[in-house]
């Protein structure tokens, strides 16, 4: 079954969960293109929400999990398996690097002082 969310506020938010209960899986089956992630962390839920309602045809509610009472305890979402990636850490700036942005953001100042300086017509 798949979820048509509209707004942010469509979602139902997980309520009174122990954080340390909280836990998002993605599984990445190697013989499909999808991935589904499981979640039912709210702050993973919430930067998904943002992703499922600028891009529902890739992005998709396909299960909500309940618990007895009947609340919202968690999320299944699936998208394409490109869309998950793997980031290499942390990377120190070499010193040619970090003179670079010094320059750059040096420029960016003068060009600001510029245009606020600059007399409106």
């Amino acid at each position: 079954m798949e979820y048509n969310f509209k707004t942010m506020e469509d979602f139902p938010v997980i309520k009174c969960q122990d954080l340390a209960e909280a836990e998002t899986t993605i599984s990445i089956m190697r013989t499909e293109d999808i991935a589904v992630i499981y979640t039912s962390d709210n702050t993973t839920i919430t930067k998904l929400k943002k992703k499922i309602l600028a891009n529902p045809r890739d992005w998709k509610v396909t299960r909500l999990y309940k618990t007895a009472a009947g609340e919202v305890s968690g999320y299944e979402i699936t998208c394409p398996k490109k869309f998950i990636s793997y980031r290499l850490g942390e990377v120190e700036q070499t010193e040619a690097r970090k003179a670079q942005s010094a320059a750059a953001a040096e420029r960016l100042k003068v060009l600001r002082a510029k245009r606020k300086n600059k007399p409106t017509v």
